[in-house]
């Protein structure tokens, strides 16, 4: 009988998640042969106290962390899995009655990576936990080829990491799966979408928005490294002058006038600005929080 692992990284912002996306494991059609929950320290008892107080019909590990990164996160929980299939989903989501079971019937060894729709729900239905919602009826089964998957609704089989390698630690806020799926690509291994695989993730805050492009900009100085072709190729779809910054920043590097802190200074600067002005009702949290972390990425990019 093929064997499913569920993986899911647990920030300390997101525990307060993550009974729900447990209860929502438990209640679905198929249960999870394992649950690897990959957490800081500071979690770590707080996990073991809900594990220990509900009881489960799967297997949990909880696995501290004293490295931070979300890349060295997933790569840990793989290294651990005893699944031969491996599923992703985050502390904030919960999964659909059918979501692992409709993972299972999907995926095989001629399409071993697949991934899922991702609605997005308020944060009060999301710890009410109506059944209305994970038992909703899914009409739509079918799969279709996509460029890109993220890691809130993914699944493989686990034999592809010896193909394509493991998660890189190198990205530790974001991107982590952006370097995933394009090393699978360039396998020429194809990503498919199923409609019926479905997961509720938590509305975030404009806040939280604005911060979170920050951080992408900043990993995508180091995805611009690893992958300079596809990296410049995504770039294409925004504004020229990221692009020019970037590739100027990156020769001047090579020529050695500029320093690699100074890159990952401009790069997540340029690409928050983007962010931030392409959607309008971005501009006012972006005018109050953009000096706050111009100061903290020079702080760190030069500290």
């Amino acid at each position: 009988m093929t064997k499913i692992t569920v993986i899911i990284p647990v920030s300390p912002g997101h525990v307060r998640y993550i009974l729900n996306t447990l209860l929502s494991l438990e209640k679905g059609i198929r249960k999870p042969d394992e649950v690897i929950l990959i957490t800081p320290s500071m979690t770590a008892k707080y996990l073991m106290d809900i594990i220990t107080n509900f009881k489960l019909s799967f297997e949990v590990k909880i696995i501290e962390m004293n490295e931070p990164g979300i890349g060295i996160a997933r790569k840990t929980g793989i290294d651990m899995a005893k699944g031969d299939i491996i599923a992703f989903i985050d502390a904030d989501e919960i999964a659909h009655s059918a979501w692992l079971s409709n993972i299972e019937r999907h995926i095989t060894n001629d399409r071993p990576i697949i991934a899922g729709r991702i609605e997005y729900i308020d944060e009060d239905i999301l710890k009410s936990f109506s059944s209305n919602v994970i038992n909703q009826p899914l009409n739509d089964h079918s799969c279709h080829e996509i460029e890109f998957a993220p890691t809130a609704n993914l699944a493989f089989m686990k034999f592809i990491i010896n193909e394509v390698g493991n998660f890189d630690p190198e990205f530790i806020i974001g991107h982590e799966d952006t370097d995933f799926i394009w090393r699978i690509q360039h396998r020429e291994l194809k990503v498919w979408l199923c409609n019926d695989i479905v997961t509720y993730h938590v509305k975030r805050s404009e806040k939280f928005n604005v911060r979170r492009s920050f951080d992408i900009g900043l990993q995508t100085s180091i995805l611009f490294l690893k992958h300079p072709g596809k990296t410049i190729k995504k770039l294409m779809k925004i504004p020229l002058g990221y692009i020019v910054i970037l590739i100027i920043s990156t020769l001047l590097i090579i020529k050695g006038d500029i320093n690699l802190p100074i890159l990952i200074l401009i790069s997540p600067l340029t690409y928050e600005l983007y962010r931030c002005f392409r959607r309008k009702y971005y501009k006012k949290v972006c005018l109050k929080f953009i000096p706050v972390r111009i100061l903290d990425q020079i702080i760190y990019g030069l500290g």
